[in-house]
């Protein structure tokens, strides 16, 4: 355990330290982003809240580790057996493997035998919670609130009272306030914006492995910037894809035999083409997006009326290019944006109810037209729905007139489909002829190789 490591309970001068450390600790670490900040400040004021066993790990003046406990309850059908959970158990990132983790639950363990608790559940990493005396909650006939079981939920009896004890799960219903988005959305604005990530794999974390951005390259050692820090790495063995400046890579951080890099990984909410960046709306976007969408020449034609202020621009990046698909089309050097492009997924199309099919939106400014950068940001989105999200069939339609999106699409490789007369266009209040076309993936892919 690292020396000068102290476990003490949290103070009110500690809440927005601890709050941000556990931010880090869990960013993008299960999808991108986290809520866990937002939990512990739910926490501290829910009525289960076990302050006396709590306890936060501080070294040399930082807040570098937190555990919360709460009630809870077994629920056997007569009667409710209280107990208690913990979550989130927090470490700061760039602290992992000093045991920080490991010293907060021996402490709070005792404390919890010493106060007379009969048992601890929780739901968390199954390979790591037995070394301390978990086991499968399964094992004593313990669900979930709706009744499943699984190997991330485990018990640690720690009295004789606990013999016998089955049932459901019950945790506190304040819990239930991480459902509130826009609180989160709130909190987050009093802390530091860090950068989402969302890959293939899964997690920030993988096993062993972590997630970071290469900052620079020095002969054959890659600079990797992980959080605060700049981690020397190599190259491992039978690497695929050599990475480069900006790249997000997998790393194996190891002290003695020296950092590896094990793969190039793609952040799904970050991509690239030579000269734009596509990611997600952000409300911090709307000027930008504001600039380009008043005028006139760009929106009627695609079904939609110009934007009139500022506020009408933040309110639609709010709710309508909030879609998971819905990607800001930026300039590379200051991500700014000047465009649009969204796959519209099943349920938000007219053109396909398939979860394996989806429709292709894009517009771009107006001072953008004619320069190649729609064809580019297109060609990604393409590729993006076939290989990365599993699309058969991209489908893509423009309203009579629209010369520009029709030679776009033709020059995508995009097949005429069908035309529709007296198609509705709300937003504009009318009625229009609409052209339809569509993109299979073995179209995609025949083209690709010739």
């Amino acid at each position: 355990m690292t020396e000068d490591l102290i476990i003490r309970k949290e103070q009110p001068e500690d809440y927005k330290k601890t709050e941000l450390m556990t931010m880090r600790s869990f960013w993008n670490k299960f999808w991108p982003g986290c809520t866990e900040h937002y939990l512990v400040r739910i926490i501290r004021e829910s009525k289960d809240y076990l302050p006396e066993l709590s306890r936060v790990a501080e070294l040399r003046g930082r807040i570098v580790g937190a555990i919360f406990y709460t009630k809870a309850w077994i629920d056997d059908g007569e009667t409710k057996h209280e107990i208690v959970t913990f979550g989130p158990l927090a470490v700061e990132p760039t602290m992992e493997g000093k045991n920080i983790g490991g010293a907060l639950l021996e402490e709070t363990i005792d404390l919890c035998r010493k106060a007379g608790v009969s048992a601890i559940a929780l739901v968390g990493e199954k390979d790591y919670y037995p070394r301390f005396g978990f086991e499968r909650a399964s094992k004593y006939g313990i669900t979930d609130a709706f009744g499943n079981s699984f190997d991330e939920m485990m018990i640690l009896p720690l009295s004789d009272t606990f013999t016998g004890v089955s049932g459901k799960l019950i945790e506190s219903s304040d819990f239930e306030k991480l459902d509130d988005t826009e609180k989160l959305k709130e909190v987050n604005k009093e802390f530091p914006k860090y950068r989402k990530v969302k890959i293939q794999e899964g997690f920030m974390k993988i096993g062993s492995q972590h997630i970071g951005v290469v900052d620079a390259i020095e002969g054959d050692m890659y600079m990797v910037r992980y959080w605060d820090t700049l981690i020397p790495t190599k190259l491992a063995d039978g690497l695929n894809e050599v990475p480069e400046v900006d790249s997000d890579v997998l790393f194996v951080r190891d002290k003695k035999s020296g950092s590896k890099i094990t793969k190039v990984v793609r952040n799904l909410l970050r991509l690239r083409t030579e000269r734009t960046i596509l990611r997600p709306w952000e409300e911090s976007d709307a000027e930008s997006l504001f600039h380009y969408a008043s005028n006139p020449d760009v929106g009627p034609i695609a079904g939609w009326p110009p934007h009139q202020s500022v506020e009408e621009s933040r309110d639609i990046i709010k709710n309508v290019l909030s879609g998971p698909q819905a990607y800001a089309i930026c300039r590379k050097e200051d991500e700014k944006p000047f465009g649009c492009i969204e796959l519209k997924l099943a349920g938000n199309t007219d053109l396909t109810d398939r979860d394996d099919e989806c429709e292709m939106g894009f517009w771009i400014g107006k001072p953008f037209w004619g320069r190649g950068f729609m064809t580019e940001a297109a060609r990604e989105m393409i590729r993006h729905a076939f290989e990365d999200c599993g699309m058969n069939k991209i489908w893509c339609g423009y309203y009579e007139g629209n010369s520009r999106s029709k030679h776009l699409q033709e020059k995508l490789g995009f097949v005429y489909q069908w035309t529709t007369e007296e198609v509705d266009v709300p937003l504009m209040h009318e009625t229009r002829t609409g052209h339809v076309n569509l993109m299979t993936r073995e179209d995609w892919e025949k083209a690709k190789s010739n």
